[in-house]
């Protein structure tokens, strides 16, 4: 069986995890990347793997049975809809959209052609996630019938260093829902 082409969308901290997990993953090719930022030709340098100028040459190359967007969180739904339209295949990042509204107009992007959008919640698989999900399922903590459960989990000063991440509406804030 062929491998499964990915095209991935979004070089930085992200993107750069999908493309390890792809490499070392069975059944999945990386087969081009698409990022504007000065550090992504050397990236696809290294994977051997195109640097397309947009989303219109990755479509337009062919190459990619589906697309990771993992781009600052602004620019998901637009990317994301082009894909969709071109009956691409999205493993989006979270969230969908800085707004619901703009949410919506995605799902309904992805309702209308049929293309899959999937979005990444990676904290599932979190070893923390995963021991709360073990204990509960193995009764350590008695019957549950309801819960109220807030996770917080430490990022360094280094994470907040890229500046779309401390921009109101863009990186972890919401401008509005």
């Amino acid at each position: 069986m062929a491998d499964i082409r990915i095209g991935l969308v979004g070089a930085g901290l992200i993107g750069i995890t999908h493309m390890e997990t792809i490499a070392r993953t069975d059944g999945f090719r990386l087969t081009g990347i698409v990022d504007p930022g000065p550090s992504a030709a050397e990236i696809t340098k290294a994977r051997g793997v195109p640097l397309h100028a947009s989303v219109e040459a990755m479509i337009a190359a062919g190459d990619a049975d589906g697309v990771i967007v993992a781009t600052p969180n602004e620019l998901h739904v637009s990317i994301s809809a082009q894909l969709l339209e071109a009956g691409l295949p999205v493993l989006l990042e979270k969230p969908i959209a800085n707004t619901v509204a703009k949410a919506a107009a995605l799902l309904a992007v992805a309702d209308r052609t049929g293309a899959p959008l999937l979005v990444g919640h990676h904290r599932r698989h979190n070893p923390i996630i995963r021991a709360a999900k073990k204990a509960i399922a193995e009764g350590a903590i008695g019957k549950l019938v309801m819960a109220s459960v807030v996770c917080s989990l430490y990022k360094g000063g280094d994470y907040f260093s890229t500046a779309w991440r401390r921009q109101p509406g863009v990186g972890g804030r919401c401008s509005s829902i």
